[in-house]
């Protein structure tokens, strides 16, 4: 097939909007894994073991560990295990990020801005996955990953809130809703927030990618203290399997991180605009 054939079948329709839906597709069924899996329904026989390094077959579809364990199943409650624990921890750094943000855009110039400011020029300027780890290291209860992952990309949504908030202040619609008495926080509800939406669920996008390559890194380096699997174990996990010439779970921990980075990427550049 003729480059110019190529290009007119990959413009028809169909394959437009398969390219538009196929990461909200991934992210749906990720989501459908983290509540079955939760629920119990599905690889709630995680922890038994077995023959190891069995190969796929109908009962064990990705094989098994060095454990016995299988992979499936080990794959599945790490999907739900990220999910679960870093929701959490990028909604808490985007609320905090949207208030400062907002806190230091509507007042331009005054202490509170320049404090803020400060602070998202101390955390930028820190290397935020070396910090990271060392927080982990220090810090040891697994439910504190809420608490690394706000602190440390909180600044990610308090830049472009700021930004937008500066243009925002000065425009007409705003000054006649103070005219007509409009309270801070009305003004906030009604007229702010709608013009920040686009905004806020790009920002949310990219924090989350942020937070899952974190929580990648500090499961491959032993730091990620969950009770139940995660994707950067497993990837820790592969490698050494990946010495007894077993490649099957580190090529599937592989994939499962790339196609889910890969959606959100394609849904941050679709949202890249209300970021400029």
């Amino acid at each position: 097939m003729r480059e110019t054939e190529l290009r007119l079948v990959l413009r028809t329709p169909r394959l437009r909007h398969l390219r538009r839906v196929w990461p909200l597709l991934v992210l749906s069924l990720w989501l459908v894994i983290t509540v079955m899996v939760t629920l119990g329904f599905w690889a709630d026989d995680w922890q038994r073991t077995g023959t190891a390094y069995l190969p796929i077959s109908l009962a064990h579809p990705l094989g098994s560990n060095a454990l016995g364990q299988d992979t499936l199943a080990l794959c599945l409650q790490a999907l739900a295990s990220m999910a679960s624990s870093i929701i959490p921890g990028a909604l808490l750094a985007l609320l905090l990020g949207c208030v400062l943000g907002a806190v230091a855009g509507w007042h331009f110039g005054g202490w509170c801005d320049q404090l803020i400011s400060l602070a998202c020029d101390i955390f930028d300027g820190l290397p935020a996955h070396l910090l990271l780890v060392g927080l982990a290291l220090i810090v040891r209860i697994p439910s504190a990953q809420t608490v690394l992952f706000a602190a440390l990309f909180w600044t990610s949504a308090a830049r472009p809130v700021r930004s937008l908030c500066l243009r925002l202040k000065p425009a007409a619609f705003v000054d006649a809703a103070v005219m007509l008495g409009a309270t801070t926080w009305g003004l906030a509800w009604r007229h702010v927030l709608p013009n920040l939406r686009t905004m806020i669920l790009a920002t949310f996008v990219l924090i989350f990618a942020n937070c899952i390559r974190a929580q990648l890194l500090l499961g491959f380096i032993g730091l990620d203290r969950q009770a139940r699997p995660s994707l950067g174990g497993l990837l820790q996990d592969g490698a050494l399997s990946a010495l007894s010439f077993d490649f099957t779970p580190l090529l599937v921990a592989l994939a499962l991180s790339f196609v889910i980075l890969l959606a959100l990427d394609a849904l941050n550049r679709r949202f890249s605009p209300a970021l400029g």
